[in-house]
């Protein structure tokens, strides 16, 4: 897996796990075992690393209404 996407991966568990004011930066790094700079080499701000995790989020999301959609328009036909 990618440093970007090892980063997402964590902020996304830890933010659903505690919310995302409760995470720092610091505590995404620190539970990844990378500095903080790291982090911001992929990602310019809190908010920037914020919007990765929805969009991963809102893509997953979709991916299970299609599904159910699917599921649902074999079972009703």
């Amino acid at each position: 897996m990618e440093q970007q996407e090892r980063i997402v991966a964590k902020a996304h568990e830890l933010f659903m796990r505690y919310g995302i004011r409760s995470v720092s930066m610091d505590e995404i790094a620190t539970h990844l075992g990378i500095s903080k700079k790291t982090i911001y080499q992929f990602f310019t701000d809190k908010d920037s690393l914020v919007a990765a995790v929805v969009e991963i989020e809102l893509l997953e999301n979709e991916e299970k209404c299609r599904r159910f959609q699917k599921d649902c328009a074999k079972s009703c036909a």
